[in-house]
């Protein structure tokens, strides 16, 4: 295809989307931003590193080995035309804050949402979402993760604003590879969106929906355009894997991606319509906890009201329609926790970021209220606002606990590594050329050594979302970066056995007792508990 063609085809493309802003896009913008600061701005002005952290402090994350080679690629390029990757709070968060405002904006188009009261409850739910709380624990990656679900937004944007289906399955596709090649979790929100839009495109337009150009046709075109950058991503995955000579790796089941029978399907089938109607209790995939618990399901009574309502209307005026809507309304649970059908090893609260959309959906029926009585239209306006309301300030709150909790955890942390370089430092013939062994060092977090130094590993505030429950794990690095105390340490497995069975070493007393940092033939020993 010469360069006119290439131009000709953008320009029909950029025709048909005809995108302009509008009040709605300012306000979604203005919401996302300042809810975005009040839940976040903790995190942004301070420098918390623990958990994952503090290994890819200067990284973004696993990449190829775990079917993320978008990831690689832009890790890569980032590398090349800054220097480096660094976990710098200020900078990846308001990189990760514009990609999900650039994300709302286009939520604003595809759910045709005109009240601007919509808007800015939209821009509150998608940035405060327990979620995100989650993802910005991991501010080595938050900007491209964000970056993945606004490609994952953008793909369901274009399947659906390109009216021939040779233009928008195609687009769709691509947007959707890449945001796969990034991270896979959010495949749920673009299947939930898509739902969510033809729903909405059938509420508006039920006469039309079996028309050229109508909900039905729409929802080939956002599916096909879901399978094909399924498929897409799957292809370019196994070639990128076999130029670089490597393999997935089995960590929560990411080699078995793509794997999966009728019986996975039935169980993830299961457990997704079990969570929705009885969301998990505890955890770290519990997103909705405490008080808000009992918001999720008034926001789930909102819906079937409203879902029933819209339907009885739909079903005066398109019988077809109306069953379609029903369809779709079934299959919601579904794509909104569809990481239960996708063969993952384990849910971590990163994926889930679908799962906002309970509280979204309300928005969305609620301005197709347009032809009811100006009473019902109030009184659904009223109780949606009230309930909106008071998630996004519960979840603006949770936010910043988690993030106290992380000043803590990190406090706590860092006091102990301070402690435990001093002690090693004191010990009677020390020398910074000695080499060092770590016995048992996974007994760092052993019950003896938390009521010894008084280190509650545990949160005070009964916190277990992921990585806000976790310790500080990768402990030898922060004792580098963060106490500036580093000795070569002896790695080889048989070497680190003959020195645990010198009579010497065996008589030593476990951390922190006196006794248990010692110098054995010129090596430096640390001896920990066992763990059992």
């Amino acid at each position: 295809m010469d360069g006119s063609k290439i131009k000709s085809s953008l320009g029909r493309i950029w025709d048909e989307i005809g995108f302009e802003i509008r009040d709605q896009h300012k306000t979604v913008l203005i919401s996302t931003l300042i809810w975005g600061l009040v839940a976040h701005g903790y995190m942004f002005f301070n420098k918390f590193s623990w958990h994952d952290d503090m290994f890819y402090l200067k990284g973004v994350g696993a990449t190829y080995t775990s079917g993320r080679w978008f990831l690689g690629f832009l890790g890569e390029l980032v590398n090349k035309l800054m220097g480096q990757n660094v976990s710098v709070p200020l900078y990846n968060g308001l990189f990760a804050l514009l990609f999900v405002a650039l994300g709302n904006v286009l939520l604003v188009e595809i759910f045709h949402l005109k009240k601007r009261f919509s808007a800015f409850f939209l821009g509150g739910l998608m940035i405060v979402f327990p979620s995100l709380v989650t993802t910005y624990g991991y501010m080595f990656t938050v900007s491209y993760m964000m970056f993945s679900a606004f490609l994952a937004i953008l793909g369901v944007y274009l399947a659906g604003v390109l009216r021939t289906a040779y233009l928008g399955i195609p687009a769709g596709a691509i947007c959707i590879c890449f945001s796969l090649g990034i991270y896979q979790g959010y495949l749920p929100l673009a299947a939930t969106v898509c739902l969510m839009a033809f729903v909405n495109n059938v509420i508006m337009e039920p006469e039309c929906v079996l028309k050229r150009g109508g909900g039905f046709e729409k929802a080939v075109q956002w599916v096909g355009s879901l399978l094909l950058g399924l498929a897409l991503y799957f292809i370019v995955n196994h070639t990128v894997l076999a130029v670089k000579g490597l393999i997935l790796t089995n960590y929560m089941g990411i080699s078995g991606m793509g794997h999966t029978n009728l019986k996975m399907l039935m169980k993830g089938t299961t457990a997704a319509f079990k969570e929705f109607f009885i969301p998990v209790l505890g955890g770290k995939a519990d997103l909705y906890m405490l008080t808000i618990r009992k918001a999720y399901y008034v926001a789930l009574v909102i819906i079937i009201c409203l879902a029933v309502w819209h339907m009885l209307q739909v079903w005066k005026k398109n019988r077809a329609a109306c069953l379609l809507l029903f369809a779709a309304a079934l299959c919601f649970p579904v794509a909104m926790n569809l990481q239960y059908l996708m063969g993952a090893a384990g849910i971590h609260g990163v994926m889930l970021y679908a799962r906002v959309m309970i509280f979204v959906l309300p928005l969305v029926l609620n301005e197709r209220l347009e032809f009811c009585g100006g009473a019902i239209r109030k009184c659904s306006a009223g109780i949606v606002g009230a309930l909106l309301l008071f998630s996004c300030l519960f979840y603006t709150h949770f936010a910043n606990v988690c993030y106290l909790q992380t000043e803590f955890q990190h406090s706590k942390e860092v006091s102990l590594m301070t402690t435990l370089a001093t002690q090693i430092k004191a010990t009677k013939g020390y020398r910074q050329d000695l080499p060092i062994v770590y016995l048992n060092a996974e007994g760092i977090y052993s019950d003896s050594l938390k009521e010894s130094t008084n280190v509650n590993f545990i949160n005070e505030f009964g916190i277990e979302l992921d990585p806000y429950a976790r310790t500080f794990w990768v402990w030898k690095k922060g004792m580098q970066y963060w106490c500036g105390f580093y000795q070569a340490e002896i790695t080889d497995e048989k070497l680190i056995s003959e020195i645990a069975a010198k009579k010497k070493v065996r008589d030593m007393p476990s951390y922190p007792e006196e006794g248990s940092v010692c110098i054995v033939d010129g090596v430096i020993v640390v001896k920990f508990d066992k763990p059992e």
